[in-house]
């Protein structure tokens, strides 16, 4: 008996498709590529409207017989992290699955799967790069809490130009030093600093071999050895960072952070069935795969304010957000 519904070219049902591509869902889900170390170690996934900014401290104050204690939940700071939907529609038309492979549509979805890598990718590194966004300590909205004797004012800034303020000096590793008080000064460790750049900025760097070397240049380090030969691989460090290559860092940006906590907090949806990438069937019950398109909930927000900087390149005195990061 003849079996009815929507085919493709090579015979293979809309209906097996679209089981098909629930289980790579499924799969993508339960074990995402994009979970890198980078976003297991700064991401914290929450499923509530408020994340509560991780530096604001608890002080003992002296009390007395019968006095109560002054409570200080309140001094919690909460941070608004905005649930936002995405959505990618492929066009699977009737027509679209009747005019083409079974091939031509997996490789569709697979290319579905990576622009969800791209989108979780962007709002991570979006949320912390962008002065416009908010992240780190940004000279406004938020006064950072003291730290022993370090007390800060409404303008203490995280989002940094290489010039340190004055002149017209490129980066270099003396930058990278000033960064390192601006994390420590929190109270940030310094056995776990980090700094993210791309394949541009780490040429950079390696120009930067006479930092361990003697002030002649002609007198080489087992380091500029090594640098002459192979260049900076993973794992060597910077002034107490360790190097990190990441392309989604652009060019003339450095993104330095302490990794000693998540400074980053994930909104995940409040249902467990609607979270990660969602594929929603399309309205005809017959072929579901018609007219079907993905969905992703997400949002972000820097919880360690203090826990990263982002140096940017320039011989100017005005800050410039990176390019390619907003979706609005």
């Amino acid at each position: 008996m003849a079996e009815y519904g929507i085919r493709t070219i090579d015979n293979v049902r809309a209906n097996a498709l679209y089981d098909k591509y629930l289980g790579w869902i499924d799969e993508y889900n339960s074990n995402p590529e994009y979970v890198s170390d980078f976003i297991q170690r700064v991401g914290v996934a929450i499923d509530k409207p408020n994340a509560v900014l991780s530096e604001a401290p608890l002080e003992f104050v002296e009390s007395a017989d019968l006095f109560m204690p002054d409570w200080q939940k309140a001094k919690e700071t909460a941070l608004a992290v905005d649930l936002k939907y995405y959505a990618l529609g492929q066009a699977f038309t009737r027509r679209f699955i009747q005019s083409n492979t079974s091939r031509v549509l997996d490789e569709r979805t697979k290319k579905a799967i990576a622009a969800d890598q791209r989108l979780v990718m962007k709002k991570y590194f979006g949320t912390m790069l962008r002065k416009t966004a908010s992240g780190f300590y940004h000279g406004a909205t938020y006064t950072p809490p003291k730290y022993k004797n370090n007390a800060f004012d409404s303008s203490h800034q995280h989002y940094v130009m290489s010039n340190l303020g004055s002149g017209d000096a490129a980066w270099d590793v003396d930058d990278v030093g000033w960064v390192k008080e601006h994390i420590l000064e929190h109270g940030y460790s310094a056995l776990n600093l980090h700094i993210y750049a791309n394949a541009n900025t780490i040429r950079d760097i390696e120009g930067w071999a006479t930092w361990t070397a003697s002030a002649t240049p002609t007198v080489s380090t087992r380091l500029t050895d090594e640098l002459a030969t192979e260049g900076f691989a993973q794992g060597v460090s910077i002034e107490g960072f360790v190097l990190h290559h990441e392309e989604w860092i652009p060019d003339d940006y450095m993104l330095l952070v302490s990794l000693d906590e998540p400074c980053v907090a994930e909104r995940v949806h409040p249902n467990a069935s609607a979270r990660g990438l969602v594929l929603i069937p399309g309205r005809n019950s017959n072929c579901q795969l018609e007219d079907s398109y993905y969905e992703r909930s997400i949002g972000a927000a820097v919880i360690g304010k203090g826990a990263g900087v982002v140096m940017y390149n320039t011989t100017g005195s005005t800050w410039e957000d990176p390019e390619g990061f907003d979706f609005e």
